[in-house]
């Protein structure tokens, strides 16, 4: 069911899909310190082509809202589309699509945040013990009712990032608004295309998002051959080194499963002088173009690290070329990026000086040979205020300046966008990282299995996602005398009130269950595999794990079965054409015993561990099996 009603006396707005009820809904624009709502205006109703547009006037806007109301069969829903158009110059700092002028109360029995980028989702579930802290869902939020789901959706596309609003309470969230962040100056006669805001209702929350993913897909993509890869980073980090390298390059070339399977050597940050400054620095005596042929003579494709955008301050354009450098509100350079106390100013990509030295920058390491390009921190392009001195629509610029790269880079390149905000949209890059940053620690595991599975729909439709590394090196799975040597955290520390617990945290690795569980995520997820261990030092039991990591068919994308229902998705399936995979997760600190039932898995097919395999009956009628703390059960059908 749904419906929509319009009060023009009011301004205000109604609407139910399904089980979601939005009473007393209207526009609203914020100029600088001003904020106008819907209620605020003068409103009438004309209809065109049998879609109403509600035109609302005064206070130096004219709004336009579109309602279309659509069936297809599977879920009801409507679009709200328009756009505001400018009387008066103004700085709009957003539009909310809709805002509440009542308490803006649902009761969902949980919610799905979504972040800007990389990592940062969330399951909010209700009722809860107290209220919670406002939330920020962006572009969507999937929404588990009494009877059904909804989701409200964001075109993914946008030129304005745009995002959902709340705060959880113990019953339900209240003030649910959907925004667009504009954050741009307007002229008299200006217009701003809203962004379509679809809000649909339907009986699986899965096939909500996996139809919103079809819908943002540009066309048709190449998934036939997923990405593997070896990324010197999570071991290294910046003591990364040519002869490093190449002592992994050269296990990869000789063992008789890695070999086969390891496409890309992907040289992370460490072998530049500076961001900004990219060009080899002393551990990589044969440079980078030497570096490739190297790769290349071993039968893998060398790749490598850039953070594009970003601009330290000891580099040569800080220095000699603030004209390539984004500006602040003053219109003045500025240090908006900070990562690990590393500090940097914001490339200038909309100003031509700085365009050429993209397409050069990119258009020279392709011509070395290099056919994978991580670009990282691209969220930082949009600290700036100014680029090329005005206030330019975020998502535009951002999809202008990757388009950019890849024109240099080519179209047969494999670029991973990483801290990549997904208002971009698809067609650019070929994979994005979905989760934070994984390391072999089980509260890494814990953090980023929740973004892994928030983001499963968009794997296969919009781009590779990218899990992060599967690492597995521990006490349990590796000869290292230098595991605990290195511990970047102590750049956090002062030399005053110093934080034990961070150097404790660094230095507890995963036990081997703990390492099973990572990698079987990284397998069930069917995206790309990244190892970034330190091959040598791994004993048989990691490289086992490694192995069979890299060696596992295709068994395409996976889906979270709980995904509405846990804030750990414990059960997982996977499956094509060519059999399946499922995989129960204890994350608990102690064991737990899982019901299978035979309506969860096909019990007419034969089953093995997939770490060891064994192989395990499951009968008809259903069993259940006990799995050990920070452990998981992983099967294949065979």
């Amino acid at each position: 069911m749904h419906a929509f009603h319009f009060d023009p006396k009011s301004g205000c707005f109604t609407a139910t899909i399904g089980g979601l009820h939005l009473a007393r809904y209207s526009i609203a624009v914020a100029t600088g310190s001003a904020l106008v709502r819907g209620t605020d205006l003068r409103w009438r109703t004309q209809n065109s082509g049998g879609t109403a547009h509600h035109i609302g006037t005064g206070k130096g806007i004219i709004v336009s809202i579109a309602v279309a109301v659509h069936h297809d069969g599977a879920s009801d829903g409507i679009t709200l589309s328009g756009d505001v158009q400018f009387t008066k110059a103004a700085c709009c700092e957003r539009i909310d699509i809709l805002h509440p002028i009542g308490p803006g109360v649902i009761a969902p029995r949980s919610l799905l945040v979504h972040g800007h980028v990389m990592g940062g989702c969330e399951l909010v579930r209700f009722p809860m013990k107290q209220a919670g802290k406002p939330f920020e869902s962006w572009h969507f939020t999937a929404l588990k009712l009494d009877d059904g789901f909804a989701l409200m959706a964001f075109d993914l596309k946008e030129d304005f990032p745009s995002l959902i609003t709340g705060t959880p309470t113990a019953k339900g969230v209240s003030r649910l608004t959907a925004s667009m962040r504009t954050e741009v100056d307007v002229k008299k006669g200006d217009r701003i295309a809203l962004t379509p805001l679809t809000i649909v209702s339907g009986k699986s929350g899965h096939a909500l998002l996996e139809r919103y993913g079809e819908r943002q897909s540009s066309g048709k993509k190449d998934f036939s051959k997923r990405p593997i890869m070896w990324n010197s980073w999570d071991y290294y980090r910046w003591s990364i080194t040519e002869s490093e390298v190449m002592d992994n390059v050269d296990l990869i070339a000789n063992d008789p499963v890695l070999s086969k399977h390891i496409e890309y050597i992907v040289v992370d940050d460490g072998w530049q002088h500076a961001y900004g400054d990219w060009e080899v620095n002393y551990k990589f005596p044969s440079g980078m173009d030497g570096l490739a042929r190297k790769i290349k003579e071993k039968g893998m494709k060398p790749g490598l690290w850039f953070a594009p955008f970003i601009v330290e301050e000891h580099s040569m354009i800080a220095d000699w070329h603030a004209d390539m450098l984004a500006t602040g509100d003053k219109k003045l350079p500025g240090l908006p990026f900070q990562c690990m106390k590393r500090m940097g100013f914001i490339l200038d990509a909309a100003a031509e000086k700085s365009r050429k030295f993209l397409s050069e920058l990119f258009s020279r390491y392709r011509a070395m040979g290099y056919e994978y390009f991580k670009l990282d921190f691209l969220r930082h392009l949009q600290n700036a205020v100014h680029h090329n001195g005005v206030k330019a629509a975020k998502g535009k610029l951002m999809r202008d300046a990757l388009s950019l790269i890849r024109d240099a880079a080519g179209k047969d390149a494999h670029i991973l966008g990483c801290n990549f905000p997904f208002e971009i949209g698809d067609g650019i890059v070929n994979s994005t990282r979905v989760s934070s940053d994984v390391a072999p620690r089980w509260h890494n595991v814990m953090s980023n299995v929740k973004s892994m599975a928030a983001r499963y729909w968009m794997n296969r439709v919009l781009w590779w996602s990218d899990p992060d590394f599967a690492v597995c090196r521990g006490d349990d799975t590796s000869t290292d005398a230098d595991l605990r040597r290195m511990n970047p955290l102590n750049v956090f520390q002062n030399m005053k009130d110093q934080n034990i617990e961070w150097k404790m945290m660094w230095e507890n690795f995963v036990t081997y269950d703990e390492a099973c569980v990572l990698m079987s995520l990284a397998v069930v997820t069917g995206g790309v595999i990244a190892l970034s261990d330190k091959l040598s030092r791994l004993n048989e039991r990691g490289l086992d794990l490694v192995r069979r990591t890299v060696a596992a068919l295709d068994r395409g994308r996976g889906v979270p079965i709980d995904l509405f229902e846990h804030v750990h998705p414990e059960r997982w399936v996977q499956m094509n054409e060519h059999g399946r995979r499922y995989l129960f997760v204890n994350y608990a600190d102690r064991p737990k015993k899982f019901a299978i039932r035979g309506t969860d898995i096909d019990t007419s097919l034969r089953y093995r561990d997939f770490w060891t395999g064994e192989a395990l009956l499951f009968p008809a009628k259903g069993t259940s099996k006990t799995i050990s703390r920070h452990a998981c059960l992983f099967i294949e059908s065979y």
